[in-house]
């Protein structure tokens, strides 16, 4: 009926005219879903939109697609509220900022007037190179390899996904909520079932 329509053309509007009103949110990945819970928000027409680290569940375009929907709500008038620890985000969407410290202000000015070393420095209390002092480089030993996965896959989220890790190295994995890794270590350990793909462990597939 008539809110269906209208909520269509909001949805089209904000460039999400790809979701179909009937789909469940539990289907879509986690980044529709929290771009749907900003549109809705935006639906009601607010005089004041809090957005509270709304790009954790966010990367590149989908963050740049947030950018514009700040910039057409700042252009309506409508006063927004930006939380968020990325500084390169503040500085993109925000005219002023404050900022806080064990739930006390700390300072408030204009974006400009900042430099993000002072803004770390508030935030902390401290300087990075007083909380992070260089390291003196040391040496280790690369053994042999260990672990290899060969383009394993699973049910769920992952694809294709290949590595070898050697004695003596660290392998970090990153990525969003609900993007795979969880599906990587249940894979690895063999409480998820691999669907393609092997996994070895010194050499010998397990």
């Amino acid at each position: 009926g008539r809110a269906r329509r209208a909520v269509s053309a909001h949805f089209a509007e904000m460039g999400l005219q790809s979701v179909h009103l009937d789909e469940e949110i539990g289907n879509l990945d986690l980044a529709m879903r929290q771009k749907i819970e900003i549109a809705r928000a935006v639906f009601r027409a607010p005089k004041i939109l809090l957005l509270d680290e709304p790009t954790s569940a966010l990367s590149g375009p989908d963050v740049d697609w947030l950018g514009t929907v700040i910039r057409a709500e700042k252009a309506k008038g409508t006063t927004v509220v930006f939380i968020s620890h990325r500084l390169r985000e503040v500085r993109e969407f925000c005219d002023e900022l404050t900022i806080l410290r064990g739930g006390k202000h700390v300072a408030s000015g204009d974006v400009a007037d900042y430099e993000d070393s002072d803004v770390v420095r508030m935030i902390a209390g401290r300087s990075l190179i007083h909380s992070f002092p260089p390291r003196a480089a040391q040496k280790h030993t690369i053994g042999k390899e260990v672990l290899r996965a060969d383009r394993i896959g699973t049910e769920g989220r992952l694809r294709e996904t290949s590595f070898a890790l050697r004695e003596g190295e660290i392998l970090g994995v990153a990525g969003l909520q609900g993007m795979g890794q969880l599906d990587l270590f249940l894979a690895l350990f063999g409480v998820m079932p691999i669907s393609r793909g092997q996994v070895l462990v010194d050499g010998k597939a397990v």
